[in-house]
């Protein structure tokens, strides 16, 4: 029995260095499980979109699908935007079962990368003056910005940061605030 294709699905976004790191994640992906049919799409702002997809792999014959969400938090777009647009497709493509995984979420590798990335970008962690600012989209669901602040807290606590988070939309603080700070 063959398994169903997986269809990740990112945020996307005007820089094409986005798009390009979420192929070059699922290269390795389909390298790791070379039998599985894996492919990439997007919420907004970079194409293949979800609904382009899904609609695709229902013209290719296929009637189940597993949507994984590349997205570290349940905010706006794992809640709302998701479901809506997986609604929409199996609402004109009868037959059609898409489930969809839960989202990657806040995972202490995810931190750990994150860490290494600075190192690599020439910060020296262990300068106490060193300032980490985390900087996440914001939601108006607090617990999505409450994982990014506890990153930041969790950075504080075990590596003896200066790290605060900060937000580009709906919730604080801000970037200027946070730089503030």
């Amino acid at each position: 029995m063959t398994p169903p294709p997986l269809v990740a699905v990112a945020h996307g976004s005007r820089d094409p260095r986005s798009a390009a790191t979420i192929r070059a994640l699922l290269d390795v992906s389909r390298g790791l499980a070379p039998g599985l049919d894996i492919r990439e799409s997007f919420l907004d702002l970079s194409e293949p979109s979800l609904t382009d997809v899904l609609r695709g792999l229902h013209a290719e014959g296929h009637r189940e699908v597993v949507v994984v969400p590349l997205l570290l938090g349940v905010a706006y777009h794992a809640r709302v935007d998701l479901p809506a647009l997986v609604a929409e497709v199996t609402a004109d493509r009868p037959g059609l079962d898409v489930r969809v995984s839960a989202v990657l979420g806040i995972d202490p590798l995810i931190e750990t990368v994150a860490l290494d990335r600075l190192t690599e970008a020439g910060a020296d962690l262990n300068d106490p003056g060193l300032g980490v600012l985390l900087a996440g989209v914001g939601s108006s669901n607090v617990a999505a910005n409450d994982a990014v602040a506890g990153i930041t807290t969790r950075w504080h606590l075990r590596r003896g940061l200066l790290a605060t988070p900060a937000f580009a939309g709906a919730a604080q603080p801000d970037v200027p605030a946070a730089i503030a700070r």
